[in-house]
Order: structure tokens, then C-alpha cells, then sequence
């Protein structure tokens, strides 16, 4: 009788274990992100607003040139201390990437193009890349072995070159599930004092986004980064109407989109800011005065170079 008793109570004890388990696990779902996957930094707090605590605020890019520039360099040499800077790329790998562009695929024109530039300024450049989805509506954290975590450019390009070359483009456009990513990365390169540099994001995708969507997401997480010092740059390309939400983003974010100029007779322009009224603001009527389609179709992919250095540098 003894020894049923003990069994028995074995078993409760295994069941109550479960149970606090499973309790704690669903707690922290409840206080993380439902991005697909787990961060594996546990010392991330969570904002009260909007994901995570970005506890400091990277400095202003033109004042940290400003006061760190070495007076004693040359003209010609490069004063890789000042303009050191943080960049992380959200970029889009979703199917329409696959989709021919300029002569070859989206994709492999816009990892084409971002090497090329990485690679010029390589000597003062931290980088990392959230590519998105890592499958079907998920994107995995910025640690995880499909990601590339900020890294110095040269080990950057070296791992972006064989994971745009390993994985083709494919899945939905989870937009919001990167910019949750993105703002767990950002809060992470905080803790580990990456941010004591200028720090920006750029975004470069082909088109709207779906899986779970919610637009004021979008908005609030690029203008809580703004707010922290961390602009958010768009680098569009052609896709499927996704102009004025890119627009509303770049807004937010503290600049503007980043889109090929169309116009022939821009007086050499490369990147069209959307200001049509010469206000030196954003419009956000625009698409009552360009026509969506024309934008798109007249992109190439040296205006995508061109705008991937206003971006990067």
C-alpha cells in the first residue's frame, strides 16, 4: 500500500510540474512577439507601449562626424572613426523577388546591388540583415543562423553573398513580423553598446505587406526608433502599389522614401523625395499626382545602386 502511495504521488508531482511549465511558457508568449521563434537574449525588457525597451538613443550621424572628426588626416584619406556607423537591413525575400527585373530577378539584382555598395564602405560599417520570411509568415530573430546578426562589413558581405546565393525568394511579405525583429535586434545591439554610434535601418522590399498586417504597427515602430535616434530608410522597388505605405513609414522614420526618381528631366535627381510642392515636406497626397505605375515600371537597377548608396553612406 506504501508503495502505491508514493507512485502515486510521483505522478502528481509530474503533473504539477507540467503544469507551472506550461504556465510560464504561455507568460512569456504573452510578453514577447509572435514573430515565429524565440530570442535567445534574455535580458530584453518589454516596452509598455510597443515591443521591446530600447533603453539609449544612438547619436545624431552629422554631429558625431562633427565631433569626432581628426583634423591631422589628409584631404583624400578617410576618417573611418567619425563616420563610423550601425546599419540594419530588413530585406525583403519574399516570392515576388523571384519575379524578373532589369535583366534578372529582383532579388539577385537588389543583393547584387547591396553588395557592391556594402563593399565601399566596408572600412566603417557594422551591418546586419533580417531577411524576410524565414518560412511561410515567420521571420526568425537576428541570432538565428538564416539571419546575420551586426557584424563588421567585411564578415557581413562575406555571409550575405552565401545566403542570398543559398535560399531563393519565396513565401509572404510579413512585414510586421520583421519590424518586431528588427526592434528585438535594435534593443540587443543597445545592451551590447552598439549604439553608441549612429544607427539607421533601411528597408528594401518590392511591395505590400500581408500574413499579419497591421499598417499603425508599422508607423509606431518606425517612429518609436526615430525617437531613439534610429531613422528608417525605404528603398523601394517595382511592386504592387505599396508607394504610399512605404511613404508613410519613411515619414515616421524620419526621412523620406528613397525611390528611383522617374523624371526625365530632373536635373540629374536620384532619389525622389515626394516633395511635389516644393515645401521641403513629405506629401502625403502623392499618389493624386504621380501616376503609381509609371514610378514603378521606369526603375533600374543603377537608380537601385544609386539610392542603396544614399542610403549606406
Amino acid at each position: 500500500m506504501t508503495k502505491k502511495i508514493i507512485i502515486l504521488s510521483k505522478h502528481a508531482i509530474v503533473l504539477l510540474f507540467s503544469f507551472v511549465l506550461v504556465s510560464c511558457l504561455e507568460i512569456q508568449s504573452e510578453d514577447g512577439n509572435s514573430t515565429g521563434g524565440e530570442t535567445s537574449n534574455g535580458d530584453l525588457k518589454s516596452d509598455k507601449d510597443l515591443g521591446y525597451k530600447i533603453a539609449c538613443t544612438a547619436p545624431d550621424r552629422d554631429q558625431f562626424i562633427e565631433e569626432n572628426t581628426n583634423t591631422d588626416l589628409e584631404e583624400e584619406e578617410v576618417d573611418v572613426v567619425a563616420r563610423a556607423h550601425n546599419i540594419l537591413f530588413l530585406f525583403d525575400k519574399s516570392g515576388s523577388m523571384a519575379s524578373g527585373w532589369d535583366g534578372e530577378t529582383k532579388w539577385q539584382s537588389a543583393a547584387d546591388s547591396m553588395i557592391t555598395t556594402v563593399e565601399t564602405y566596408k572600412s566603417y560599417v557594422t551591418a546586419g540583415s533580417i531577411f524576410y520570411p524565414t518560412e511561410s509568415c515567420e521571420v526568425a530573430p537576428i541570432d538565428d543562423e538564416h539571419q546575420i546578426d551586426f557584424t563588421d562589413a567585411g564578415d557581413f558581405l562575406a555571409r550575405f553573398e552565401a545566403e542570398t546565393n543559398m535560399y531563393l525568394p519565396e513565401g509572404s511579405t510579413p512585414m510586421n513580423a520583421a519590424f518586431q525583429r528588427a526592434d528585438e535586434a535594435l534593443a540587443m545591439a543597445c545592451n551590447d553598446g552598439l549604439m553608441d554610434h549612429p544607427t539607421r535601418v533601411v528597408l528594401l522590399t518590392d511591395g505590400e505587406p500581408n500574413c499579419v498586417y497591421d499598417e499603425q504597427e508599422l508607423l509606431d515602430y518606425a517612429a518609436k526608433w526615430h525617437e531613439h535616434g534610429i531613422d528608417t530608410y525605404i528603398i523601394g522597388l517595382p511592386g504592387y502599389g505599396a508607394n504610399y505605405l512605404l511613404n508613410q513609414i519613411a515619414k515616421a522614420g524620419g526621412t523620406s522614401p528613397e525611390l528611383p526618381d522617374t523624371d526625365e528631366d530632373s536635373d540629374g535627381q536620384l532619389d525622389n523625395t515626394w516633395d511635389i510642392d516644393g515645401d521641403g515636406m513629405v506629401d502625403t497626397d502623392f499618389e493624386t499626382d504621380f501616376d503609381t505605375e509609371a514610378v514603378m515600371e521606369s526603375n533600374t537597377s543603377d537608380d537601385l545602386h544609386d539610392n542603396l548608396v544614399l542610403a549606406i553612406d
